[in-house]
C-alpha cells in the first residue's frame, strides 16, 4: 500500500546518504513485496498508476525483474474460498459466491456475537457494532446490584480516559469532559470510553515491543483487568433498553487501572513465554505508554471569550475489536 510519493522520497533519501544522485536508490538493489490485488494507498496515487506525478510510476517502471508466488497458503485447506477470492480479484463472482459473502456481512443494525470478530466497510460501523456488542452483553446480564463495586463477576467495565489540561486546569469542565470523551477514537488515537468484556477480542493500535510480537494490530483476548490503589469504581447508566429500564455498567477511570492482562490470539506468540512468568504462556501486560493530547475550544461562562487549549487523555492504547475495518483486517 506504499504510494508513488513513497517510493519517490525513498529514492531521493537513498541517494542522499549514498552521495550517488545518477542512480535510483543510490545504487542499492531494492526488492517490494505485497499484493498488487490489495487496496490503494490512503491518499495517494499508486506507483503502478500512468497518472502518478510525482515521478513514482517512472521509478516504478525502470524496475526490471518479478516474481510472482503462485500458491496459496493462506487457503491451503480451503480450495473453495481460495477459488472464491480468484473470482473476486478477477472481478468475476458468481451469484453463488455473492450469496456466500453477503451471508458473513454483519452491519451495525444487527447484534453481533459476543465473542466473533467480524469485518466492516468503515470505522463508523466498526464503532457501531464494538458498541452495541458491549450494549447486548450488558442487557442480556443486567447489574443486579447498584451498590456493588465487584465488577468481575459480571465479566464487564467500562474504562474512561482520564483528562487533565495542565495550561488552564478551569477549562476542564463537565460539558468539555463530555465532548474529549465523545471524540471519535480514529481521530484522538485513543477510546475516551474503552468497554471491556473478559474474554473478548481487543486490537492494539500502537506499537508496544514489537519484537515479542506487540505492534499495532496484534490481536488479543481480556484476561483481567488489574486495578491499583487510586481505583473507584462507580455504577453508571449505560443506556435506556427498549422497555424503559435503565441497564447499567461498572466504570473507573484510566488512571485506576494498573494494565490490562491480554492473551495472545496468534498461535506462534500464544503459546510463547514472555518475561513475566507469574503470567500465563502467552499472556502479556498491558500499561499506557504515555498520554495523547487534543486541541479544544473553551468558552468563559458568559460565552464572551473562547481560547483554544490542549486537553491530555491518558488512556490505553487499544480498542474492542468486535468488529475490525476491511483496512486493518488485512
Amino acid at each position: 500500500m506504499a504510494g508513488a510519493k513513497a517510493l519517490v522520497d525513498i529514492n531521493k533519501r537513498l541517494q542522499q546518504i549514498r552521495d550517488i544522485n545518477n542512480l535510483d536508490f543510490g545504487g542499492l538493489d531494492i526488492v517490494l513485496t505485497g499484493d498488487w490485488y490489495q487496496l490503494p494507498p490512503v491518499l495517494g496515487t499508486a506507483m503502478w498508476k500512468s497518472t502518478d506525478s510525482s515521478g513514482g510510476f517512472a521509478l516504478y517502471r525502470r524496475l526490471n525483474c518479478a516474481v510472482e508466488l503462485d500458491y496459496s497458503h493462506r487457503h491451503a485447506n480451503d480450495p473453495a474460498t481460495d477459488q472464491l477470492c480468484d473470482r473476486f480479484l478477477d472481478n468475476q463472482p458468481t451469484q453463488d459466491d455473492l450469496i456466500r459473502v453477503n451471508l458473513r456481512l454483519i452491519t451495525a443494525t444487527l447484534r453481533p456475537p459476543v465473542s466473533a470478530t467480524v469485518v466492516v466497510p468503515d470505522n463508523n460501523d466498526r464503532t457501531a457494532v464494538n458498541r452495541l456488542a458491549f450494549r447486548t452483553y450488558c442487557e442480556r446480564y443486567p447489574l443486579t446490584e447498584r451498590k456493588s463495586t465487584s465488577w468481575f463477576e459480571r465479566g464487564c467495565i467500562r474504562v474512561v480516559a482520564s483528562l487533565s489540561c495542565p495550561e488552564y486546569p478551569t477549562a476542564l469542565n463537565e460539558r468539555t469532559r463530555r465532548h474529549v470523551l465523545n471524540l471519535k477514537e480514529q481521530d484522538i488515537k485513543r477510546c475516551g470510553y474503552l468497554d471491556l468484556i473478559v474474554g473478548c477480542p481487543l486490537i492494539l493500535t500502537q506499537n508496544v515491543e514489537v519484537s515479542n510480537g506487540l505492534a499495532n494490530g496484534t490481536m488479543s483476548t481480556l484476561v483481567d483487568v488489574v486495578l491499583n490503589d487510586r481505583a473507584q469504581i462507580s455504577v453508571c447508566p449505560l443506556f435506556t433498553n427498549e422497555n424503559g429500564q435503565p441497564v447499567y455498567v461498572h466504570c473507573v477511570e484510566a488512571s485506576g487501572v494498573d494494565s490490562l492482562i491480554l492473551q495472545h490470539s496468534d498461535d506462534v506468540w500464544s503459546k510463547k513465554q514472555h518475561a513475566f512468568p507469574s503470567l500465563p504462556i502467552g499472556c502479556f501486560p498491558l500499561k499506557i505508554e504515555h498520554s495523547v493530547s487534543t486541541s479544544v475550544t473553551v468558552r468563559s461562562a458568559d460565552h464572551s471569550v473562547t481560547r483554544q487549549v490542549r486537553v491530555m487523555i491518558e488512556q490505553f492504547q487499544a480498542v474492542p475489536a468486535f468488529a475490525i475495518t476491511g483496512h486493518k483486517a488485512q
